[in-house]
């Protein structure tokens, strides 16, 4: 029902209804398996099988040394491959795409623990803490160590800012 009053706000406001049918899909498909085998934790098979997609996806990017944050940040920045060229770069990209490995590799965990164990309200509270909240700690921490950072020797050759230097020796 709440799909639905979102498709018809939608199509009030003249947005394109992308989003909604694939929400849609997706809760009608879980339902559906749910239904089909009587059991309730069915209803999260399709989230635990994206979850392995995902992260085979990405633990395979790193292992064929083409990390994925990298593609990301360089299609965002408009040079999707670019990057590689640089070895710095290649490494920071490596290092964040291990972030999203360790969200993933987490998720299945849990999930996996959950649904052998048939809990249900487990599998719920699980998804909505490793959505949206889960996924904003990554994004940061994934920010942190792909910022562009200037190396140790600029630092050390950049003028300092601040009050000239009152010690006896200065020249005025």
């Amino acid at each position: 029902a709440t799909g639905v009053a979102m498709g018809v706000l939608r199509l009030i406001r003249r947005q394109p209804l992308t989003q909604v049918a694939g929400g849609l899909f997706g809760v009608g498909l879980a339902a559906f398996l749910a239904n089909r085998s009587g059991k309730a934790e069915d209803f999260f098979l399709p989230t635990l099988l994206w979850t392995i997609g995902y992260l085979t996806v990405i633990l395979g990017s790193i292992l064929i040394r083409h990390p994925i944050v990298g593609y990301a940040v360089g299609s965002f920045r408009g040079d999707p491959t670019g990057w590689r060229k640089d070895a710095a770069l290649r490494r920071r990209y490596g290092a964040a795409t291990w972030i999203w490995v360790a969200v993933f590799a987490l998720k299945l965990v849990l999930y996996v623990s959950f649904y052998l164990a048939n809990n249900v309200t487990a599998l719920g509270i699980t998804k909505i803490v490793t959505g949206y909240p889960l996924y904003l700690v990554a994004g940061l921490l994934t920010y942190q160590v792909i910022r562009d950072r200037p190396d140790a020797a600029s630092k050390k050759d950049a003028p300092t800012v601040g009050p000239p230097d009152s010690s006896p020796t200065a020249r005025p």
